[in-house]
């Protein structure tokens, strides 16, 4: 008994440090790579996808009113161009209705979890866990992990940007810039194309005399 009581005690110290962890990392990817880590640790064997969702007229939150025009994209690799979310079985109804939902995984004897993504207003993407261990203290450590991932991404995206525009701040900036500048370097000495991007900057000429004529709320 003393030995199961120290064994308990090792993985319940595990799970806390995978927790805290999450709550060190200031950037999405980052914090992303993170999140995989410690499921790993958890369930070795659980295989983790992460979905950001988009629309082809530009929409990034989604709820059951504009849910038949959501794409899912890997989080983690841009360059694939998505494909609808319809296609797969569980993930409209958790962007429907904001909550994890569990279903049978593909293979036997595997859970299959898909959590909602919290955007501004609406969820903006999807995790989805498959692993093959039915125990329900894994299942629940699991969802633990993943809902201290989930708020964390919501609080770096609302200190990321601005709540009048929704706009990327200067905060994201600082952040995303070295990212961007460390794709080129890896592109380089992959020798693969990088993807094409730019930086515009632009000013609005006297825009101190509207704040002054017509105030700081018509200037907004």
């Amino acid at each position: 008994e003393p030995h199961g009581r120290h064994a308990a005690t090792v993985i319940i110290k595990s799970h806390v440090d995978a927790l805290l962890e999450l709550t060190a990392r200031q950037n999405r990817d980052a914090l992303t790579t993170c999140l995989v880590d410690s499921i790993r640790k958890i369930a070795a064997s659980a295989t983790i996808a992460v979905y950001k969702l988009y629309s082809l007229d530009n929409q990034q939150e989604f709820n059951a009113g504009n849910l038949s025009t959501a794409l899912i994209q890997d989080a983690r690799d841009l360059t694939w161009s998505g494909e609808p979310l319809s296609d797969h079985v569980g993930f409209g109804e958790s962007v429907a209705s904001g909550k994890v939902i569990k279903l049978p995984g593909a293979a036997p004897n595997t859970t299959r979890m898909i959590f909602p993504v919290r955007g501004q207003r609406y969820i903006a993407g999807l995790l989805v866990v498959d692993y093959n261990k039915n125990d329900a203290g894994t299942l629940y450590m699991i969802e633990a992990v993943a809902q201290v991932w989930n708020s964390q991404v919501y609080l770096l995206d609302k200190n990321e940007r601005d709540p009048l525009t929704g706009l990327l701040n200067r905060q994201a900036f600082e952040s995303h810039i070295p990212a961007i500048f460390k794709s080129f370097q890896n592109a380089q000495a992959a020798h693969t194309k990088p993807l094409p991007m730019c930086l515009a900057i632009m000013d609005i000429d006297y825009f101190k005399a509207v704040n002054d004529t017509y105030g700081h709320l018509f200037g907004d």
